[in-house]
């Protein structure tokens, strides 16, 4: 005689449900604040992006970011890759980054605001291939400036 156990049954369809999530996900990109700095030299602190009124903007901005893969990120002109850490900068390369396999890149949030940070290159870690650490927060486009053209 077989016994009919819907909490069991709920329970497992529940778990069933959570795998499918986390495959549908794997390949969008995450967010880490280990590597996040500020200072004189290099972009500004959450409290300064709160007195600008700006804050909720960045965590809008990262949600929607989060339901995207990287390639489709790139693409649409939101995340751009450096070859490098621009010369022209106005910030200074954190010393716990100086000498790391890391490859800058930004993230385009509204006007002259940019998320400023690098991805691991360590190809070998797949699980933290999608992970953008968050370096530095940017909002008048210090980081790489503008080159004005014709002046």
């Amino acid at each position: 005689m077989s016994r009919n156990n819907s909490k069991k049954t709920a329970f497992i369809v529940n778990i069933g449900k959570q795998f499918d999530l986390i495959d549908k996900t794997k390949d969008h990109i995450s967010f880490s604040f280990e590597f996040f700095t500020y200072s004189e030299k290099g972009g500004e602190s959450f409290e300064d992006w709160q007195k600008e009124q700006i804050l909720a903007d960045l965590n809008n901005k990262l949600k929607h970011f989060s339901g995207k893969t990287c390639n489709e990120l790139f693409l649409d002109g939101t995340l751009e890759y450096y070859s490098h850490f621009p010369n022209d900068s106005n910030f200074i390369i954190p010393q716990n980054l100086v000498g790391t396999a890391i490859k800058w890149a930004r993230f385009r949030i509204t006007g002259a605001r940019r998320l400023i940070g690098v991805f691991l290159n360590n190809q070998k870690d797949e699980k933290n291939k999608n992970v953008f650490y968050i370096v530095f927060l940017d909002k008048d486009h210090r980081f790489a400036p503008y080159k004005k053209k014709n002046t």
